[in-house]
């Protein structure tokens, strides 16, 4: 039987709905449909792969809504009931997570549709697609995690910052810093630029901002005025401040983070003295930025001490050269665009990646302003070169944070650790959990508070509670013990951690890291019984030597004394010398061998196990310096205390001889230090050989430590003799002489008050930071002594920056 041919409007609905399926599966959709009066699911090959099943394409509602998952379910089940009620006949669009009944496989899907009633009201037909989302779910979250992470950057970054999200740039994220130059609080977080801040209004700031959401291109400015209310009054206030645009997975502009830098003092000091010739060049030389000048034939006219000092040149090298000439041809063609432009008549502004001459590269922004006479042509170029190089290092710290910190982690042999506060759960990582003994890295607030040393959980606990207390900073630092469940073995931590809140106050979470300072512990508290041991044994020597003399002192006063008690008085300072003898023994060796030992031992340790300490090496090596510290301090007590007992060998010496075995002994630093020594030539005395080298051994070398940075040392040695009769009054000899020598030695390094010349003969008295000049503050004690020992004095004068001269006066 012949078929007759299709109406052309049948043909035409057939291949509508033929293009239809086309493109929905073109599109990675599947199709679906339910009967709500059979209850039968039909669905296509696609829509069942996305539920995972294996079977064929009709099932029941039943069945099918097993492949849900379990947290879903009854959301999803609403959801549907309700779009097949007449009374809602709303349609369905919902996105959830599938289980793979058959693969076991976990997806996001989003399943829309709509439901089709008879006039009647009954649901005969209930259709729509589905399509697989897992993969923009998951990107999302990702997105999600690293704005969390911008979060606790911005939150923490000494410099003012915000994120303002969306085209009404929505303020997401600002920390403390910018919402004072603000003059708000967290309340207008969530709220919009424009509506949260109005004073900013037409003052360019919002049409910036817009500027940089739209055009994807980044704006920075310097020195940018801004009409601002901070502390309830209204100023004007400078900023270096920086617009960057952030985009999503896609390529998309969605936010622009905005960072601040209060520049206002400087701006305020340059606008004060601009009008001063004179001011302007002390202006010049004290901002932190180059600033010169270039004559209509590009040569350079002035500049100041931080270009200066940034080339590498004096005061007069780059004067009347050209820029060609002074920077070098490749140097120029980086810079020619901008210099024509500016000859041209614009103010030109860019950014340089510039080499110093005196060091490392740096980020410079540079501005070119014309310099134009009343008719208006340029007669030079005022240039403005800034050190932004801060500013772009945040820019890669924002972008490399999430990986600095996890790598941070590793090395250091950190673990860390997180506490989620809604659910009472704490997640820890694989090195923490081995801490603890846990089997699993999840476990209870009170699982993770029992693994803690029964003497520390009620501290532990309590100082958790106090980090969420309202007022808190949320800062958690705490050492404390723990026992491992699985082996027993006993630890000490230290914790670091930091609560976060939300906008309401709320404590969501705690996160912080955790490390291992056992051996660190064990090494300081034998450090430390040591010292205790060894204190106990010097204050009963102490005590004795207080007795004696008392005994002394009581002696003296009887004037009508005996040979008998003469005699006893003799045997009392033979005590004395004996005691003081057995309290260098103790220093020389009960102290000393201790700390020898620590310092072996901690050798040991860092060459034979410094893997197995991780970050606990930091520790060791500073128990190391301390070790080596006091090792130093009790060797130049003893040269102290042998110097004020000793009795001199006094010989006639050559100070020439003496000040050459010196320079030798400091041959190396001298070379280290380009040291330039003049010595003149000095004459002979009589003298104890030994005590007068370190007397010159402590003079040169403080001269050669306390040296300026930039500047190479140089020291002169002079001799002078003198008339008893022309020295100053002030001068305490120790003994009389008809004829003195006085022995300068001079330098120009970074020198000191006046008003602190006589405190710097006494023992352990320093003018400046050991982590900034090492040594015990002995040096000069013992050169006084000498000098004294020896029937002579020292003095000192000296001003801050201009050196220092150490005058000592010796008899004949």
């Amino acid at each position: 039987m012949n078929h007759l041919p299709k109406q052309p409007e049948q043909l035409t609905a057939l291949n509508e709905r033929l293009d239809i399926n086309f493109a929905i599966q073109a599109a990675g959709f599947g199709v679906w449909e339910l009967d709500p009066r059979t209850n039968q699911v039909v669905w296509d090959e696609r829509c069942r792969e996305l539920f995972g099943f294996a079977r064929a394409t009709s099932l029941t509602f039943e069945e099918a809504v097993q492949g849900v998952h379990p947290d879903d379910r009854d959301r999803i089940t609403q959801a549907i009931e309700r779009a097949i009620d007449p009374h809602y006949k709303v349609n369905y669009d919902q996105i959830f997570r599938t289980i793979g009944i058959d693969d076991g496989q976990l997806r996001w899907v989003h399943f829309r549709g709509q439901s089709y009633f008879t006039p009647g009201g009954e649901a005969y037909r209930f259709a729509g697609i589905g399509q697989d989302v897992t993969q923009q779910v998951l990107d999302r979250q990702v997105l999600e995690d690293s704005r969390t992470q911008l979060r606790r950057v911005i939150e923490v970054s000494p410099v003012a910052m915000a994120l303002h999200v969306g085209p009404d740039h929505r303020i997401e994220l600002a920390n403390d810093t910018i919402l004072m130059f603000w003059g708000k609080d967290r309340s207008v977080l969530g709220h919009p630029f424009r509506e949260a801040v109005p004073e900013l209004a037409g003052q360019n700031f919002f049409e910036l901002i817009d500027q940089v959401y739209a055009t994807g291109e980044p704006y920075q400015a310097l020195a940018t005025p801004a009409q601002l209310a901070i502390d309830g009054q209204v100023s004007t206030y400078y900023f270096n401040f920086s617009l960057k645009p952030l985009r999503n997975g896609q390529g998309q502009v969605y936010a622009t983070l905005n960072t601040a830098v209060d520049v206002t003092e400087q701006v305020l000091a340059y606008q004060r003295l601009a009008d001063n010739e004179a001011h302007l060049k002390l202006l010049r030389n004290t901002v932190p930025a180059m600033i010169f000048y270039l004559d209509d034939q590009q040569r350079y006219q002035s500049y100041n001490e931080t270009f200066r000092k940034w080339f590498g040149v004096d005061a007069t090298e780059a004067l009347g050269k050209t820029v060609r000439e002074f920077l070098g041809e490749v140097a120029y063609q980086k810079v020619l665009p901008q210099l024509t432009a500016a000859y041209a008549g614009q103010q030109v502004g860019y950014e340089l990646w510039s080499p110093s001459r005196m060091g490392e590269s740096r980020w410079l922004a540079i501005t070119y302003t014309p310099h134009k006479s009343e008719w208006g042509n340029v007669l030079g170029l005022i240039v403005h070169a800034a050190d932004i190089t801060q500013n772009k290092q945040i820019e890669l710290d924002l972008r490399e944070s999430e990986d600095a910190l996890r790598n941070a982690i590793n090395l250091a042999e950190l673990g860390n650790f997180s506490i989620d506060l809604t659910t009472n759960q704490v997640t820890v990582s694989a090195r923490v959990a081995d801490w603890f003994g846990f089997d699993t890295q999840t476990v209870g607030t009170e699982s993770f508070l029992r693994g803690v040393g029964e003497r520390n959980r009620d501290h532990v606990r309590a100082s958790l509670f106090n980090t969420l207390l309202p007022g808190s900073d949320g800062r958690y630092d705490l050492i404390h013990s723990v026992v491992s469940a699985r082996t027993g073995q006993r630890r000490m931590l230290q914790a670091i951690g930091q609560a976060f809140f939300d906008t309401s106050g709320k404590p969501l979470q705690i996160e912080g890291t955790v490390k291992d300072i056992t051996v660190q512990r064990e090494l300081q508290m034998v450090l430390e019984q040591q010292v205790q041991k060894r204190t106990e044994e010097l204050d009963a020597a102490n005590e004795e030597l207080l007795k004696i003399n008392e005994e002394l002192q009581e002696s003296y006063d009887d004037m009508a004394m005996t040979n008998d008690q003469l005699n006893e008085l003799n045997h009392l300072l033979s005590r004395s010398n004996e005691n003081l003898q057995q309290f260098a023994y103790v220093a020389s060796h009960d102290l000393q061998e201790p700390l020898r030992k620590i310092q072996s031992f901690g050798q040991l340790l860092q060459e034979q196990h410094s893997g197995d300490l991780g970050g606990g090496i930091d520790y060791l090596q500073r128990m190391q310096a301390a070790a080596s510290r006091m090792s130093i301090l009790i060797r130049d007590l003893l040269a102290y205390s042998r110097i004020a007992t000793h009795q001199e060998n006094r010989v006639p010496l050559s100070l020439n001889t003496v000040v050459s075995q010196v320079l030798l002994d400091l041959d190396l630093l001298i070379e280290e230090t380009e040291a330039t020594i003049t010595v003149d030539p000095l004459p002979t005395l009589t003298g104890d050989e030994t005590q007068l080298k370190q007397l010159f051994q402590n003079l040169l070398g403080n001269a050669l430590k306390f040296r300026q940075p930039t500047v190479a040392p140089q020291i002169r040695v002079r001799y002078q003799q003198l008339d008893a009769g022309t020295l100053p009054p002030s001068l305490k000899l120790a003994r009389y002489a008809d004829v003195y020598y006085r022995i300068d030695v001079t330098d120009n390094g970074i020198g000191f008050e006046q008003k602190y010349t006589d405190r710097i003969f006494h023992v352990f008295q320093r003018l400046h930071g050991r982590a900034k000049y090492g040594g015990t503050g002995i040096g000069l004690a013992i050169c006084e002594k000498v000098a004294t020992n020896h029937g002579g004095a020292i003095v000192a004068t000296s001003q801050p920056g201009q050196g220092a001269t150490f005058s000592v006066y010796l008899p004949s």
